[in-house]
């Protein structure tokens, strides 16, 4: 299976399991019981989902003592950033592009367990130009 056709497999896998959530839990609970739930329904699915992934830092070669830590990365393929918040805000947004490009990993998502509804936002990173767009199926 090509790049694109995984990518387009797992954002239906994540989406699917994101409105499983949605219909047992709604809103109002911790980002972190979010993350866990997800990580379970995804592994259910037999997909790797490890949590609280480290994000080095490096300057000019040397690593830093700061580092980052991605919620969730979906079978090596797929950064996701959780939130539990009444709406997503630009950090929110740029939270998630900077862990995209830390990583190089071009396939992002921004999933937001608001209070009365759920919220999926799904960015690309061209690798060539460093730039992120919202991901269009």
């Amino acid at each position: 299976m090509d790049y694109e056709s995984r990518i387009g497999a797992w954002n239906n896998a994540i989406t699917n399991c994101v409105k499983t959530v949605w219909r047992q839990y709604h809103g109002g609970l911790l980002e972190g019981v979010y993350q866990d739930v997800m990580s379970i329904e995804l592994e259910s699915l037999g997909c790797d989902a490890p949590t609280e992934v480290d994000i080095p830092m490096f300057h000019k070669g040397k690593k830093l003592k700061h580092h980052y830590r991605a919620d969730m990365i979906v079978c090596d393929e797929v950064l996701v950033e959780f939130k539990a918040v009444k709406e997503l805000l630009p950090e929110h947004r740029f939270q998630l592009y900077n862990y995209m490009r830390l990583t190089k990993m071009p396939f992002g998502m921004l999933i937001n367990f608001g209070l009365t509804q759920y919220t999926i936002e799904r960015w690309m990173l061209d690798l060539e130009s460093n730039q992120i767009t919202p991901y269009k199926k």
